[in-house]
């Protein structure tokens, strides 16, 4: 799948196209938090006294930085979905059967459409803990980088259980709503608890 160029990206979400948007911004978001947590297990591998911490740092450097490639990915699925979306409103209306496939297709490409962020939300919230560990056991000298990714990944999560939560707002029928709902607030909440417990640790500023 192609991969955006950061500055074209940029161009294209500031202009008046409704396509990239907050869902490509926040898989792009999701990318970065994972190249940052990869760094700093990079930087810690091979590192005097941080010996035994070496099989899970390398572990997690290469997970982080496989993250990080596949987040990259949302970004389009996320445009190609929402596009959907759009074209699916603009389906013919004239008849009752043109109205009545008109909504079943607008509800199915909303469906899909929240799929994306949804995805995304648990791909991070899953690795939660490894950004976690990772700040606390990597190379105290880029720790900061490390707090950076649990902040960043915890914008991700918020910003997709949002998006997650306008999807559902639109969407009608027989879908049971509050289990996604549920998980997205599960999700919002760790993600929230995590980044305060790591600001507080790390001394910068506190949330206390």
């Amino acid at each position: 799948m192609e991969k955006r160029v950061i500055s074209d990206f940029i161009k294209e979400t500031c202009s008046n196209s409704p396509t990239p948007g907050g869902g490509s911004v926040a898989a792009l978001l999701a990318s970065l938090s994972m190249s940052l947590a990869a760094m700093s297990a990079n930087l810690t591998i091979n590192k005097k006294g941080y010996e035994d911490v070496q099989d899970e740092i390398k572990r997690l450097a290469n997970l982080f930085e496989f993250k990080a490639n596949l987040y990259l990915d949302y970004m389009n699925q996320d445009i190609s979905a929402f596009n959907e979306v759009m074209a699916s409103y603009k389906l013919k209306k004239d008849t009752l059967e043109e109205k009545e496939y008109r909504s079943k297709v607008i509800q199915e490409k909303l469906y899909n459409a929240m799929q994306v962020p949804l995805s995304l939300a648990l791909d991070i919230y899953a690795i939660l803990d490894d950004v976690r560990w990772c700040y606390y056991n990597s190379n105290k000298n880029i720790q900061s980088d490390a707090l950076m990714a649990m902040i960043m990944a915890r914008g991700t999560i918020l910003s997709c259980v949002c998006n997650v939560g306008m999807n559902l707002k639109s969407m009608k029928g027989n879908i049971d709503k509050e289990p996604i709902l549920n998980k997205c607030i599960e999700m919002k909440n760790k993600a929230f608890e995590y980044e305060r417990e790591l600001i507080n640790d790390s001394q910068y500023i506190s949330f206390e």
